[in-house]
């Protein structure tokens, strides 16, 4: 049987850039990622973590 690794978004040090990026762009909140089990495996996080603007920064690599 396969685990399904689940993480909550909200644990993320990120995460109100990262929700109202994805809310502008989308039009909806990530809720859970499947896959990852920390938010330092996210991509996002990893390359927007210590951005100037981090919300632009996630807008940017979302909105590609």
């Amino acid at each position: 049987m396969v685990e399904d690794k689940k993480f909550e978004c909200s644990k993320c040090p990120i995460y109100e850039a990262c929700a109202e990026a994805h809310a502008f762009i989308f039009g909806g909140i990530p809720v859970i990622y499947h896959g990852i089990s920390s938010y330092k495996e996210c991509k996002l996080y990893r390359k927007c973590s210590n951005a100037d603007d981090v919300e632009k920064c996630i807008m940017l690599e979302i909105g590609d």
